[in-house]
């Protein structure tokens, strides 16, 4: 302990970014002007790579505004459960706050790291804790959900195990998760219920809400908005946990199932706005459209919602090859997006696509990409060999009826194997990693 105490009255006076190893655990310390204290908390990483990255470094520089910022990772990937060094970095950062004379404190997360931040301020008094996707169990707790189970297994059942038992009653708590992630939404459902005080605000599409709103082009705001202790109006695409959502959730945790049958759907859930409704349960949506014989023009299309390759196989027409799990290869040179927008009547529609863009060897160092809407050039942009992934962004012409159709022009499409001397002959221009629509009120 003595060590502890004297390193960090060492760090107090140093102006230099400096890391340290407790047990399982590493932190690394940016010393700030202001008496406000950031303590962030990493994700799990990359299970293919050995090491834990420390997270929201780059971020909460930016927008910190000389905020003094803890970054905490567990490199055993327990998620912040195991004993070996918890204490040790509790009193750390206690001492810190102590000896700087910090005044305000939030500690924030995502994932698993949103899952350390409450552990911590179990052992530490936050002013105010944010917790974006996280678990509302750990452990054998957690059965129901089938993701990283092998890690699952190596933490120990106890008081640590679930989030009701690490609520500090003098702390604000805000969680934040995503409607269309059916095991987030069912960890979130069981926050509401064992952490009532709490404050809950529901989002749209991945898991990881930092690329989500990357995708978007709000990190910022939505940065900002965190770090107020989500105080503020919300970012557009950002809700308070209520009606519907919250009764499909609590329908599929009593249900102990991860899907919603027609038959149920039809009984329990005709009075749900298609813009409610998750992406996982749109397919209800369409059922009830085909036996009510309406004129289907395409698949429901919700703003603020980011279509990855998991939900993007219904907005393809054509010019693409099978979707991957990381995305969709293009096929010739005409590729068409459609969707029918479920928020209507708003302004300024915009869509946002993310892309990887293939260069043949023949190909200069720009190649030009061209969108375009009813037969019309919409945009064209052009896109340097160096640049592996683009955002192209461009105003949406919807219909009468709220159809989008945005169609895509790669004249550059060739082989693979012309270039990379292998047996791929499809003919590929990008590389589509999903999009976004977004939208003024």
């Amino acid at each position: 302990m003595k060590k502890i105490l004297n390193y960090f009255s060492w760090f107090k006076k140093s102006n230099s970014i400096q890391s340290q190893g407790f047990g399982g655990y590493e932190i690394e310390i940016i010393p700030g002007e202001k008496n406000v204290l950031y303590v962030a908390f990493s994700g799990v990483g990359d299970l293919k790579n050995p090491t834990v990255p420390f997270e929201w470094k780059q971020s909460l520089s930016r927008t910190g505004e000389g905020a003094h910022i803890i970054l905490i990772k567990d490199n055993l990937r327990q998620w912040y459960t195991n004993p070996n060094g918890q204490k040790l970095v509790a009193t750390a950062v206690s001492n810190y706050i102590k000896d700087n004379q910090i005044e305000n404190t939030l500690a924030l997360g995502m994932s698993m790291g949103g899952y350390g931040a409450v552990v911590f301020s179990s052992l530490i008094e936050f002013n105010s804790v944010v917790a974006l996707s996280t678990r509302e169990c750990v452990g054998k707790a957690s059965t129901f959900d089938q993701r990283n189970r092998a890690l699952m297994k190596n933490i120990v059942n106890g008081p640590q195990s679930h989030i009701e038992n690490l609520i500090n009653p003098r702390t604000r708590y805000c969680f934040i998760s995503s409607a269309d992630q059916v095991d987030d939404l069912m960890h979130f459902i069981r926050l509401t219920k064992s952490c009532p005080q709490s404050h809950f605000f529901l989002a749209r599409g991945n898991h990881n809400l930092g690329h989500e709103m990357i995708v978007r082009g709000t990190m910022q705001p939505f940065l900002k908005w965190l770090l107020n202790s989500c105080l503020e109006v919300p970012p557009k695409g950002i809700s308070a946990a209520k009606g519907n959502v919250l009764r499909i959730a609590d329908h599929l945790q009593k249900s102990k199932e991860k899907n919603i049958d027609f038959t149920t759907w039809k009984e329990k859930f005709l009075d749900v706005y298609t813009n409610e409704i998750p992406l996982f349960l749109l397919h209800n949506s369409v059922q009830l459209a085909v036996e009510n014989s309406e004129r289907l023009i395409a698949y429901p299309l919700p703003a603020y919602t980011f279509i990855s390759a998991e939900w993007v196989d219904p907005y393809l027409a054509f010019g693409w090859y099978l979707p991957d799990e990381k995305g969709v290869w293009s096929k010739g040179h005409w590729h068409v997006l459609n969707g029918q927008l479920t928020d209507r009547g708003m302004n300024n529609y915009q869509i946002r696509i993310q892309m990887e863009v293939f260069f043949p060897k023949q190909c200069g160092d720009v190649i030009p990409i061209s969108f375009f809407q009813a037969g019309k050039l919409t945009k064209t942009i052009n896109v340097e060999r160096k640049k592996k992934t683009i955002f192209a962004s461009l105003p949406l012409l919807p219909d009468e009826n709220y159809l989008i159709n945005v169609s895509i022009h790669t004249p550059h499409a060739d082989f693979p194997s012309r270039s990379h001397n292998n047996n791929d002959y499809r003919e590929v221009g990008v590389y589509l990693k999903g999009f976004v629509v977004l939208h003024d009120a």
